[in-house]
């Protein structure tokens, strides 16, 4: 994986991995957004609900130019 280095420093850097699932898209891209502007740049998102795999492919495709930094993951 080309960016492990990248994802354990911005760990480090930003001390904790805030994890979540929402059920509506548009609250959960403004939670994201949120911790985005608040300096987070590692994110996991937690695939137990329904549509959980649609919403987080709406998140990467909202995020994935507008986040640059971001790293998205799903767990």
């Amino acid at each position: 994986m080309e960016n492990k280095q990248a994802i354990i420093n911005v760990i480090k850097d930003q001390s904790l991995v805030p994890l979540f699932y929402y059920k509506d898209k548009e609250t959960s891209l403004s939670i994201v957004k949120a911790l985005y502007e608040s300096g987070i740049r590692l994110i996991e998102w937690t695939n137990r609900g329904d549509n959980a795999l649609d919403i987080f492919n709406y998140l990467k495709e909202k995020t994935v130019a507008s986040m640059p930094e971001l790293y998205l993951g799903a767990g």
